[in-house]
């Protein structure tokens, strides 16, 4: 019997020495403690807030917002009547608008000076060069701080917005001008634009033609 057990005890030990047993150990020991702690963490925080009077979830989100907000999209908001709810909704909204226009601009300005970049014209080509290489090796985060701290924070408050004219308006808030409100026969002005464009197109090619027939 007590070889046996001798036996058993030196196969136990041999067990915790295996790298295999031990990690799977160390690993448990992990979890459990990580678990404990983030019992502890979570019971603190109701008890403290219990104390306060402070409620918790998301009951909140059905109370009045109360504050107001400058850009608003496909939807109606106000104020006193508008929830929270309909705030995390507009900002999911606004992040999404933002976020499609920024890509659509990205990819619209990187094309036209990818091609300018390409251009046989020296002034062309290097205007496009200058721009590229200062926009690739300065960081967003250092751009970003330009345009704030060196453009929009020298901008006059909104009571002393720089007039141009008497319709638009700049301030540290951005450009304000007039919006454009369609009304009767404003569909007049799309098609004016689509038939000047073929109109451009079709005159184009007439006058290449005459110019390679007459000189």
């Amino acid at each position: 019997m007590t070889a046996e057990a001798a036996d058993l005890e030196v196969a136990k030990l041999s067990k915790f020495r295996d790298p295999r047993y031990r990690a799977i150990f160390y690993q448990i020991v992990v979890i459990a403690l990580f678990i404990l702690f983030v019992a502890y963490v979570s019971h603190n925080t109701a008890v403290n807030l219990e104390k306060r009077g402070i409620a918790s979830g998301f009951g909140f989100l059905s109370q009045p917002s109360g504050f107001g907000i400058g850009i608003v999209l496909l939807m109606d908001y106000s104020s006193q009547t508008s929830t929270h709810l309909d705030v995390l909704i507009i900002g999911i909204i606004n992040t999404l608008a933002v976020s499609i226009s920024g890509i659509f601009l990205a990819t619209l300005i990187g094309f036209i000076f990818g091609v300018l970049r390409l251009s046989k014209n020296w002034v062309v080509n290097k205007i496009a060069a200058v721009y590229i290489e200062v926009i690739r090796n300065i960081p967003l985060l250092v751009q970003l701080m330009f345009w704030y701290f060196a453009v929009l924070s020298v901008l006059p408050l909104v009571g002393d917005s720089m007039s141009i004219g008497n319709n638009f308006f700049i301030n540290n808030r951005g450009v304000n001008f007039p919006a454009i409100i369609p009304s009767t026969g404003f569909w007049l002005i799309p098609v004016a634009l689509l038939v000047a464009i073929v109109a451009s197109v079709v005159i184009g090619k007439w006058a290449r033609k005459r110019q390679d027939l007459t000189g």
